[in-house]
């Protein structure tokens, strides 16, 4: 499929362009009312989609692969974790989470004589 959020936004203004015509009969305006309703309900559910390919995008970003353990425990989880069939695999180097080292205790300096200072 080709289309694109652009092409979605071009949608929702040319129908709203639709409504304002100002000489649509009343039954004219009963169509392009229904027409706007079916409009709107296939474009929440395709932002909604965007949506959560946006945030599995962030999260990707944020945590490499280490994200797994974040996510709420579900039944059959390793079902749901398997490789979507006809994925192509990414040849972007993966991005790992590095913990924080503990900033080291700090240390007496020694003068040359031995005394603390």
């Amino acid at each position: 499929m080709k289309n694109k959020l652009l092409d979605l936004n071009n949608h929702l203004f040319a129908q709203l362009e639709r409504l304002g015509e100002e000489d649509l009969t009343d039954e004219q305006m009963e169509r392009e009312t229904a027409r706007t309703n079916a409009i709107v309900k296939v474009s929440e559910q395709i932002i909604d989609n965007a949506t959560v390919a946006l945030n599995a995008a962030k999260l990707t970003a944020e945590y490499g692969g280490n994200y797994e353990k974040m996510l709420p425990l579900i039944e059959n989880k390793s079902a749901a974790m398997e490789p979507i069939p006809d994925a192509q695999p990414r040849n972007e180097p993966r991005i790992e989470a590095v913990p924080k080292k503990k900033p080291a205790p700090p240390m007496a300096v020694v003068g040359t004589t031995g005394e603390k200072k």
